[in-house]
């Protein structure tokens, strides 16, 4: 019969790898998710994302509703003044200028916020894919932005 030799340093060995894959490492993981969380919570989720969300979403909803109005500059042909006209209203150059500076205005607000919020959303996405927390954690920023809008035309319809 053979003799089998096992020392001490492998029973120590063992148990440690042990201790560590049963106890250690799990609290690890729990830590490091609870860290994400409080990183996407305290550096993105942040008062300033509620201010632009509301900012995008009221800009979202004038572009929807109130600059959709059909707008030309009929030139005559022979020759005088330009007529200006909104949704078959004729229209001062003045009320014409404003109506396309405030078009322009919220265009250019709402394309930069889209893009932020986008990025934002796409960032949280990419870190909950990334440590393997996208089935349990969702990005609040669409459902956010959902209700902004609606906000918006409850406050602008009435």
């Amino acid at each position: 019969m053979e003799q089998i030799d096992i020392s001490t340093a492998m029973i120590v060995k063992l148990i440690l790898s042990g201790i560590f894959v049963y106890l250690v490492a799990p609290i690890l993981l729990v830590l490091r998710d609870m860290m994400l969380l409080k990183v996407i919570e305290k550096w993105i989720l942040t008062s300033s994302l509620n201010a632009d969300i509301r900012l995008c979403e009221s800009d979202r909803w004038y572009l929807d509703n109130k600059y959709q109005k059909e707008r030309s500059i009929q030139m005559p042909v022979s020759g005088g003044e330009p007529r200006y006209i909104i949704d078959d209203d004729k229209v001062s150059k003045d009320k014409y200028d404003l109506y396309e500076s405030n078009l322009k205005m919220h265009q250019n607000r709402f394309y930069l916020l889209d893009s932020k919020l986008n990025y934002r959303h796409n960032l949280i996405f990419w870190l909950t894919k990334h440590y393997k927390q996208d089935d349990g954690f969702k990005s609040p920023i669409n459902t956010w932005r959902k209700e902004a809008y609606l906000d918006a035309e409850s406050r602008y319809e009435s």
